[in-house]
């Protein structure tokens, strides 16, 4: 196969972009050459794994895949996966170029797929097993691996069509993410993050995430240090809360809010209230000082009046965000709320949207700037401009080309400047 080339391409969350580094190991493992959508190429085949959160991610997802076909080589394929593929694959394979829609649950079989199509020119292939036949990617290029520990989503939220992409919530057994976590140790990594759609809801014959993190924490190396992905508010119970304090866990989290009213999260079916919310924060901040706390916000969403919006304005300035993810509503067929009436414009919407992003702005400098001077744990990955260092906090340090390869290296790195785009700093 070393004469064929592929390109993987991911929309949306941390999960697709695990799956689709997953399949892109794999195909390299096969002896596929894996190259870069921006380098100008024409590959053999391309995958775009899409993401279908919101119409703003279906359209990016189209577009994408539209340029994708126009850069295919001559009888090259294109694949198309993930969440849109999952939720409407008639509307995609009717896209000029489209070779093959494959759903989520048989995304883990994308490599055997081409290699039968290389083979025997056919699409055949054995069925994936579930959504845990992924291999981890053991890549040269990043400081840390995304170990898949959850999938799906029992929530169902008035706005989210994940749980109709992704399905119900299923967990990975213990011993398989141990023996997912001995390989990425061995293999010379110092950071996992573990990774879903939404993390505290695991559950493996009753035993939650604390369960897991325990055993992790117990029988894992001390050098391998531990990153939570997402997780929704409703699962920090005060044992989650005492765990986090374990050092070997970074304080860095991200605790989705949606809004900051208390008349728009009861329409949005979000089960957890303003006050609660941030008495959990305030319990992250206690047991892990310094903590990065991110989180998920919705404007525009039905009925949201002015005063909505500013009750978020006050919350989040009363939250003290590390960073702010900003999406304006859109109505997704299947969920409740698009039977909603959507009383805002379009421009007003955009308006709050901007309004927010630069709160977010403001609020992930403020956080940076106050840790100039200080010394942090970084693991850093090697970029064109030199090396980026991610702090135990989350804030991403770039520090000058160095004669020694930092890649996977955890070292401390002491912040020198945090200007609004970029923080630099010097490794101790």
């Amino acid at each position: 196969m070393n004469n064929y080339t592929v390109t993987i391409i991911n929309h949306g969350c941390k999960l697709n972009q695990y799956e689709g580094e997953s399949i892109e190991y794999s195909l390299e493992k096969r002896g596929f050459r894996i190259v870069d959508f921006k380098d100008n190429v024409n590959p053999d085949v391309v995958v775009v794994n899409t993401c279908t959160v919101t119409n703003r991610s279906d359209r990016k997802s189209r577009n994408t895949i539209l340029r994708a076909a126009r850069t295919l080589a001559d009888r090259g394929f294109l694949i198309v996966t993930g969440c849109y593929a999952q939720t409407d694959p008639n509307d995609l394979k009717q896209l000029q170029g489209v070779g093959l829609v494959v759903g989520n649950r048989e995304k883990a079989s994308i490599p055997d797929i081409i290699a039968s199509h290389f083979r025997d020119n056919s699409f055949t292939h054995e069925r994936s097993n579930g959504p845990f036949d992924y291999p981890v990617p053991i890549t040269p290029h990043r400081s840390r691996v995304f170990i898949k520990v959850q999938d799906g989503c029992d929530m169902r939220c008035a706005y989210c069509k994940v749980p109709l992409a992704r399905g119900k919530s299923v967990s990975s057994d213990p011993e398989s993410v141990m023996y997912a976590l001995d390989s990425v140790h061995e293999s010379g990594y110092r950071e996992v993050v573990l990774t879903g759609i939404n993390i505290g809801s695991y559950d493996w014959h009753g035993r939650g995430l604390v369960h897991l993190l325990t055993l992790i924490l117990q029988k894992t190396p001390d050098t391998l240090r531990i990153r939570l992905s997402s997780i929704e508010p409703e699962s920090f119970t005060e044992s989650l809360l005492s765990l986090i304090s374990h050092d070997r866990i970074m304080p860095h989290f991200h605790v989705p809010l949606q809004s900051g009213s208390e008349n728009i999260l009861k329409r949005m079916k979000r089960p957890c209230g303003v006050d609660e919310y941030l008495a959990i924060v305030e319990g992250i901040r206690r047991m892990k000082p310094n903590s990065h706390i991110a989180t998920d916000l919705i404007v525009g969403f039905p009925g949201e009046s002015e005063e909505d919006f500013t009750q978020t304005l006050r919350v989040v300035e009363s939250a003290q965000f590390a960073s702010l993810h900003v999406f304006r509503f859109s109505p997704r067929d299947g969920t409740a709320a698009a039977l909603l009436r959507d009383g805002l414009t379009p421009d007003k919407k955009a308006e709050r949207s901007r309004e927010l992003i630069e709160m977010g702005v403001q609020l992930n400098y403020r956080f940076r700037k106050q840790f100039e001077g200080r010394v942090r744990d970084a693991v850093f990955e090697k970029k064109r401009e030199g090396f980026c260092g991610i702090t135990d906090n989350y804030i991403r340090v770039m520090v000058p080309n160095s004669n020694v390869n930092l890649t996977r290296k955890l070292l401390p790195v002491k912040i020198l400047h945090a200007g609004l785009d970029e923080t630099t700093g010097s490794v101790v």
